[in-house]
């Protein structure tokens, strides 16, 4: 992986960018903390359906996810969003939200400001051998060791993450 990084900036082509196994899914940083001066962090997330985050909040940080391939829904505060390619969905800090991809596969980018989740990330996840979706898991941490983990960077779990067919099983409120 080649990657082209200075002081005056950093620039990734397709494919490039620090892997990490986390839960199933794979997670590309294409830009942390460190190389935005703390401003955000930028991260490629590929699931395949079922790759999924509990509801919960968080203390400091907003969040931007673009939609690039596939159909991830999500619970934003009390309501339920559909989001196809090209959909973008803004949360607030300490505002409920999770996300389940209900497609076959799905590609997203979240954007997180300020930065500070990567370590979250890396803590629970894996370097990524390859950047493909990882092997079947091995051993997956309790829900109990994830939340532990995910209040040291300020985040508050509500409840387990959604499944897929969310759209079916509840009335949706948004579809964009």
């Amino acid at each position: 992986m080649t990657i082209r990084k200075t002081a005056a900036g950093h620039a990734f082509k397709r494919g490039q960018g620090r892997a990490v196994w986390f839960l199933g899914g794979l997670l590309t940083w294409k830009a942390v903390g460190s190389d935005t001066q703390g401003h955000y962090e930028l991260v490629e997330q590929l699931g395949k359906r079922g790759f999924a985050s509990p509801i919960h909040t968080h203390e400091r940080e907003t969040e931007g996810f673009y939609i690039l391939e596939g159909n991830v829904s999500f619970i934003l505060g009390s309501k339920t969003i559909s989001a196809t390619p090209g959909s973008f969905l803004y949360v607030p800090q300490q505002t409920k939200h999770g996300f389940v991809v209900e497609s076959e596969e799905a590609k997203f980018l979240v954007l997180i400001s300020p930065s500070g989740l990567e370590s979250f990330f890396d803590e629970i996840g894996k370097p990524a051998k390859s950047l493909t979706l990882p092997p079947p898991l091995e051993s997956i941490p309790s829900p109990e060791q994830i939340e532990a983990v995910a209040v040291k960077y300020g985040q508050k779990f509500f409840g387990p993450p959604p499944t897929p067919d969310l759209n079916r099983q509840r009335k949706v409120d948004l579809k964009i």
